[in-house]
């Protein structure tokens, strides 16, 4: 097919023709993929490069999204993959786009002498957020190999501003944002918490911040994709009191007695863990075998479903023990998660957007990334609560994306006066609020020019 992209989706290509080192901070379904491909190509026919270097987390390689959109377009490129047992016999062919994920970087950099691209594009770039990590350690040593270097992410700091500083660094290698995390730190933020080992934006910070990574951060003005905002629907559970008093003592003692066995936690970590567990209605003992607690969230699951009357839904989950007990409510639903073999996900994908499965049951980290599942269902329940937003918002975004032609329905399950609203009011909502800070300022400065 030939792309005809939409104005904002050539506004961007202009702008990372522009800017050699540039961050694309565009929402799930505005065409992150088929813009890069464009740029590339222009690129390509002025022989301005020799070829790109594409690195995706494994969920995006498994399901093919960079590869299929290479198909779908008429570029003309050709690609490989990095991964597996054939990556030294890959990586030595003379192709387009060299496709790999962060966890090959490693290998990568021990044979960058054979690769033969000089673009290199961070796909979900928010997986180098981490200036600690070996991933982004790796990535400082190898970027004087290429000229043109691309962020595509739709959370580029999900969890905090300091998410920023990596980031951008692949980009400028510390023009803008400072060469070494000290400066970063002492610059927009003043130590807070036990001995200062966390930070907080100094007044008047967000500002500057914005400031000086707006020259080289596209981001679009509007809403181009027309998709309304997801609808958010709680359904507000109680604990019984007995057992909203073993919660307490767990939560308070790091124990909770129970008539098929007694669950302790070690530390705050732990506790935390299974504070989350019970919320759910089960937990993992010391030997990992499961305590039943409660059905609250499963019988409300069963009743949401009944009350769909066959209308597609997918349920999120975290643990292995929440599967078990949605696969218990719903044995014919169709899963996605840990273990399920790709060319498995990309059936249920299909049979999903075709209208031919109810109930699909995914696992949030899993099924956030690499999957389109807007052709089907608007509904999805969250039964399980994450820390982690930037999986939250990407898991929501598989229905809320182009092609979506309803108002995404997102109904959360949350036992009262539990973990479960602590980390949707105060840790998701927190963090919502930097993020959409930042998006907004990006979008201001567009307008303004």
């Amino acid at each position: 097919m030939k792309w005809t992209p939409h104005k904002y989706q050539m506004d961007a290509m202009k702008f990372m023709l522009k800017h050699p080192e540039s961050g694309m901070f565009l929402d799930p379904g505005e065409g992150k993929t088929s813009i890069t491909l464009g740029t590339a190509s222009i690129r390509k026919q002025k022989k301005q490069i020799n070829g790109i270097l594409v690195v995706a987390t494994m969920k995006i390689l498994d399901h093919d999204v960079w590869p299929k959109e290479i198909a779908k377009w008429d570029f003309g490129f050709t690609h490989t993959i990095l991964h597996g047992k054939d990556k030294d016999k890959n990586l030595k062919k003379d192709v387009d786009v060299y496709l790999i994920n962060y966890e090959g970087l490693h290998w990568l950099s021990k044979n960058i002498k054979h690769l033969k691209a000089d673009m290199l594009v961070l796909d979900e770039s928010s997986k180098v957020k981490s200036f600690r990590s070996a991933r982004f350690k790796i990535l400082k040593k190898m970027l004087s190999k290429f000229k043109y270097r691309h962020l595509l992410t739709g959370t580029p700091a999900a969890q905090s501003y300091m998410d920023l500083f990596s980031q951008i660094y692949v980009l400028d290698e510390g023009e803008r944002l400072g060469r070494y995390i000290t400066h970063f730190r002492n610059e927009y933020f003043e130590p807070t918490g036990f001995k200062g080992y966390t930070y907080e934006l100094q007044k008047g910070a967000e500002k500057r911040l914005f400031k000086a990574i707006s020259p080289i951060v596209y981001r679009t003005s509007v809403d181009h994709l027309k998709i309304p905002k997801e609808k958010y629907n709680d359904i507000i559970l109680e604990l019984p009191k007995k057992l909203m008093k073993q919660y307490v003592s767990l939560e308070e003692e790091f124990i909770a007695e129970f008539k098929n066995g007694t669950i302790t936690a070690v530390n705050a970590g732990v506790m935390t863990q299974k504070l989350r567990q019970f919320a759910n209605g089960r937990i993992y003992d010391a030997d990992r075998n499961i305590v039943s607690v409660h059905d609250l969230k499963k019988d409300a699951a069963i009743d949401y479903v009944e009350e769909l009357q066959g209308n597609p839904t997918l349920i999120g989950y975290e643990f292995k023990h929440d599967l078990q007990a949605l696969q218990e409510a719903f044995p014919k639903a169709a899963h996605i998660g840990s273990g399920v073999k790709k060319s498995e996900s990309l059936r249920i994908e299909k049979a999903w957007n075709a209208g031919k499965i109810p109930v699909l049951i995914g696992q949030i980290s899993v099924v956030a990334h690499g999957l389109n599942l807007q052709e089907s269902g608007f509904n999805m329940m969250l039964y399980s609560h994450i820390y982690k937003l930037e999986d939250v918002i990407q898991f929501i975004r598989r229905l809320r994306r182009q092609g979506q032609k309803k108002r995404v329905i997102v109904t959360r399950l949350i036992i009262k006066d539990t973990i479960d609203e602590h980390i949707i009011h105060v840790n998701q909502a927190g963090k919502a609020r930097n993020q959409n800070s930042l998006l907004t300022a990006m979008k201001k400065r567009l307008i303004n020019n």
